[in-house]
């Protein structure tokens, strides 16, 4: 049996991808994606034991780069104001990437008839994602920079006014993807309205 590696692993993933998104998730079979990587089943089914998998691999993979910055943008020794425009900069630029988009819109059209795909979706993608949200916001509250409430549902908050109704239409295919200007605006908004609610500056001053 010949080795794994993480570049034949990718090109089953992204040829996964590119078939779900030009076909739709039930019309594509393992048989044609190990086809589209110019390989074989055997080899595919050594590395994924389904097509679900391959989507949530796929999925995973969308978000990488973007979903590291997120992580990272968590930083105690910044402000609280700055935290929240690092994390929410990330944020809007993790979930207005094109591919991100399209397996947004791909799982819209195929959770009906495929709910675990959906699930599968949510755990890799939107899941981390507000996990990582939650410790930004806890992170503040345990310094006193905003009001001890529940960051689960502050951090929920904040991600809606940071999307406002930008991604609804990026989904549904009526605005463009959003320059960097206009992220830093939308976010430069939203940490505005979520310190006037939430904020207690004078504590962490």
């Amino acid at each position: 049996m010949r080795r794994k590696t993480a570049a034949k692993r990718l090109v089953f993933v992204e040829a996964a991808g590119s078939l779900f998104l030009n076909y739709g998730f039930s019309a594509v079979t393992m048989e044609s994606i190990a086809a589209a990587a110019n390989s074989s089943k055997v080899t595919l089914y050594n590395y994924f034991s389904s097509k679900e998998e391959l989507f949530e691999a796929w999925a995973f993979e969308a978000g990488k780069g973007a979903f590291e910055q997120l992580v990272a943008a968590i930083d105690e020794n910044m402000t609280p104001r700055d935290v929240l425009f690092r994390v929410g900069t990330a944020y809007l630029k993790l979930i207005t990437k094109q591919e991100v988009i399209s397996i947004n819109r791909l799982i819209i059209g195929e959770a009906e008839r495929f709910p675990q795909l959906a699930q599968r979706f949510y755990a890799v993608g939107p899941k981390r994602t507000l996990a990582n949200l939650i410790l930004a916001v806890d992170s503040l509250v345990v310094r006193g920079a905003l009001v001890d409430q529940d960051a689960n549902k502050m951090a929920v908050h904040f991600k809606a006014l940071c999307e406002g109704t930008m991604f609804e239409k990026l989904i549904w295919g009526i605005d463009s993807l959003p320059s960097e200007d206009d992220i830093k605006a939308l976010v430069a908004d939203a940490v505005d309205n979520f310190i006037l609610f939430y904020g207690n500056e004078a504590k962490s001053s």
